[in-house]
């Protein structure tokens, strides 16, 4: 096994998205709330990220958010900064886009293969593509 040169073992372990904490979950789930169906079954949701598009079954917007919050600050240098170019393989619905986008990238390459998912993408930043 090979050293992590961006990131020790107690760096990674320090990041919050690897320990039990279900406080951020909890929150983003009582500050969700559906705002509309359209006739494709897409569902806009106001979260604490803002409104995003959801297709019909998908995983819970509110883990997705919630995640995200508490992976904000990254580790170390590994962090998303302000004027960073992010890749965001398996985009989903840019969850992860749109917090990069809040900490400052400049520009964020998805790539995204369900096109229920590229759909929700397309529309959570209509007003940035």
């Amino acid at each position: 096994m090979r050293r992590n040169r961006y990131a020790t073992v107690p760096q990674v372990l320090s990041v919050p998205f690897h320990l039990p904490n279900n406080v951020r979950s909890e929150e983003a789930e009582q500050k969700i709330r559906a705002v509309r169906t359209d006739s494709h079954q897409y569902t806009l949701w106001d979260a604490l990220l803002g409104q995003l598009w959801t297709p019909k079954g998908a995983s819970s917007l509110a883990e997705m958010v919630s995640e995200q919050l508490r992976s904000a600050d990254g580790v170390g240098a590994q962090s998303v900064r302000a004027g960073d170019i992010v890749l965001d393989s398996g985009a989903n619905i840019g969850v992860f886009a749109r917090m990069a986008f809040h900490l400052g990238a400049d520009k964020i390459i998805a790539v995204e293969h369900s096109s229920e998912n590229l759909e929700c993408f397309r529309r959570n930043f209509a007003s940035e593509l």
